[in-house]
């Protein structure tokens, strides 16, 4: 650390948290950010994208195509006994593959380039809210002081509890489970992006990736029985009978992890904005309810974050300043998080058969429109 003052610290430097970073340094604002995680990261992880993070990437002067190398424009929807298929069509592709490790390294770099100061595999410990600055108590070194605090920390983490964020109560859980493989293991027998829709009543639905050195499959379960990771196990074996992938990855997926996120989260919570703090990216719950993906609205949400605080720090009254923050995001980014209003269930025989409405859930998955 190159001082202990700031205008700003950021705690998580996920996409959330160095896009804010980026944005707030190179608006000349002092910034630190921290993450418990050390960087870079070296796993890989197979992941797809929104492909209106392209002009999000560019602001921050990040080198696009150094990660965002692979668009795909074909994805296949299978029924959950893959008995049928639909192939929706795009105008231009709605997306990338990326490795997600890749990507969170390339985005910390951008921050770090731009003047961040970075203190990463570290725990915070503690955050004072004051009335007129936070501190950040980070193991066992000297605290650190900023005006403002973003919290970008992702799922599952036990600090927005502790400073009083609480998800909203209105949406189902979605329980997640992933499996991931290199791609002499399993890989998908083409660049694309594979959905599972209608595995139970209430949506639940998987999603298979593939990015060329790397294979994922994720879960995404809306009931509270059964056990996650049997549902997981029978889609992997289901994938690998019908040849999407090339290996049978049920046995890894018995000891596969498994979160829990509700949906349309962000929509139900009260407030992001706290004593001199906003909360953005997972923590805010700032996850598309359709496809339960969470990258490009992150960043989406740090970007207006990062503006309100720049705001917010020349302003006489700050925290009225933070206060436009719920608006601002509502205002653009609902419709784009919110659920479909339609029960996909009884849309399945639709999507299966008719062209046209298997492009209107193309476009609701992939792009975050009403279906």
């Amino acid at each position: 650390m190159k001082t202990q003052t700031y205008d700003v610290a950021i705690v998580g430097a996920g996409p959330a948290g160095a896009t804010a970073a980026t944005l707030l340094a190179r608006s000349e604002r002092r910034v630190a950010l921290f993450d418990r995680a050390a960087f870079p990261r070296r796993a890989a992880r197979a992941a797809w994208i929104n492909a209106r993070v392209a002009p999000l990437l560019e602001s921050m002067d990040v080198p696009v195509a150094s990660i965002l190398e692979h668009p795909f424009t074909e994805a296949v929807f299978h029924s959950a006994d893959f008995s049928k298929t639909a192939r929706p069509t795009f105008a231009e592709a709605p997306g990338f593959l990326i490795d997600r490790m890749a990507f969170d390294n390339v985005l910390v770099e951008a921050a770090v380039a731009a003047g961040v100061d970075l203190c990463a595999g570290s725990n915070v410990t503690g955050i004072d809210r004051l009335e007129e600055h936070v501190v950040v108590h980070v193991d066992d070194r000297e605290a650190v002081q900023a005006r403002l605090l973003v919290l970008a920390v992702g799922r599952g983490t036990p600090l927005p509890t502790r400073l009083g964020v609480q998800p909203g109560a209105g949406g189902a859980v979605i329980r997640s489970a992933i499996v991931e493989a290199d791609v002499g293991v399993s890989s998908l027998t083409a660049p694309r992006v594979v959905v599972v829709l209608g595995l139970s009543r209430e949506g639940s639905f998987a999603v298979c990736v593939g990015t060329g050195q790397r294979t994922s499959i994720t879960l995404n379960w809306l009931r509270p029985e059964p056990d996650v990771r049997a549902v997981l196990a029978q889609v992997c074996r289901s994938l690998y009978e019908h040849e999407v992938v090339d290996v049978d990855l049920a046995q890894t997926a018995v000891k596969a992890p498994v979160f829990a996120n509700p949906t349309s989260f962000a929509l139900d919570m009260e407030t992001h904005v706290g004593k001199n703090m906003l909360v953005v990216g997972d923590a805010g719950g700032f996850i598309a309810a359709a496809s339960n993906e969470g990258i490009y609205p992150a960043m989406w949400s740090a970007r207006i974050a990062a503006e309100v605080i720049h705001e917010a720090l020349g302003s006489k009254h700050p925290q009225d300043t933070l206060m436009s923050f719920e608006h601002k995001w509502r205002h653009t980014m609902a419709d784009y998080l919110r659920a479909p209003s339609t029960d996909i269930h009884l849309l399945l025989p639709l999507i299966f058969s008719n062209q046209a409405m298997a492009d209107r859930m193309g476009a609701a998955f992939f792009s975050g429109e009403n279906i």
